[in-house]
């Protein structure tokens, strides 16, 4: 697995994906296994989600918290199975 960066048509800012490499007929492909949004590692979506949760949260936007929260439950458990 690795983290590709992405940009926008636009060319604002950048965001990046957890992504898994497998080849398909012969070819290449890639499969997004979690959205890391403008966290370029997996370091620091680890280490930022939790504050973007409670941020979410605070701001009454409950449904984003729990989104984040999922991811970063996903997120941990890729990490405990010594995937990322």
């Amino acid at each position: 697995m690795f983290v590709r960066k992405k940009t926008k048509p636009q060319g604002s800012s950048a965001y990046y994906q957890l992504v898994e490499s497998r080849r398909v007929d012969g070819k290449p492909r890639q499969k997004v296994i979690l959205h890391l949004n403008h966290y370029p590692t997996v370091d620091e979506a680890l280490k930022g989600w939790p504050r973007d949760a409670s941020s979410l949260r605070r701001r009454g936007y409950q449904e984003a918290a729990e989104e984040v929260r999922t991811k970063l439950a996903r997120l941990k458990e890729l990490r405990a199975e010594g995937i990322v």
